[in-house]
């Protein structure tokens, strides 16, 4: 080793041999991987040529097209495919026939007069056991199958037992099947 080489290695604390080693551990370092360079990409291998695939093995777009270019060459409708969707389309059991909803009428003025009156009779009874008369303004609801579906009680009577007695009597009435109503119905309760 020269002598300003030997005397800066020693006058700094090296060793000669320690500052060979590290200028040796340099030198592999460029010559690794990470700092090569970049292969060049491979020119990609020509495509195989297609096969053509047994007849029973095409796939479900190739057969579409297929048939789309078999019905624009011939210019007719392919009927057995055609039938064959038909077949496989139909419901296994016929559909039962919806039978149309009967038209109901209206509730008249006298189905409501009929039954009101046998409402009133047993409101009479209401007013006599319970020892009190009045007027109760009602406003009734009428199902279709003449049901009574609300009632609602206003006037002298409303919030006493009788109100609720003749309340009681009401929704047990029945009316004749209709398209249903709502009314406004005032009883004399004596």
């Amino acid at each position: 080793m020269p002598s300003t080489i030997r005397s800066v290695a020693t006058h700094r604390g090296f060793a000669p041999c320690r500052l060979f080693a590290a200028s040796a551990f340099f030198l592999a370092s460029l010559a690794s991987p990470l700092f090569a360079a970049e292969p060049k990409p491979e020119k990609p291998a020509p495509a195989a040529p297609v096969k053509a695939k047994p007849k029973g093995s095409e796939s479900l777009d190739t057969l579409m097209k297929d048939g789309v270019a078999d019905k624009k060459k011939t210019g007719k409708d392919n009927k057995d495919i055609d039938s064959m969707l038909k077949e496989v389309q139909k419901p296994d059991k016929p559909q039962p026939k919806k039978e149309p909803e009967k038209e109901l009428p209206s509730l008249s003025q006298s189905d409501i007069a009929a039954t009101m009156g046998a409402v009133k009779l047993k409101a009479h009874d209401c007013a006599v056991n319970l020892k009190a008369k009045g007027f109760a303004e009602m406003k009734i609801t009428v199902a279709k199958d003449g049901k009574v579906t609300t009632v609602g009680i206003g006037g002298k009577l409303a919030g006493t037992p009788v109100a609720e007695c003749v309340e009681k009597v009401t929704r047990a009435a029945k009316f004749p099947e209709s398209k249903g109503l709502t009314f406004d119905y005032r009883l004399d309760v004596r």
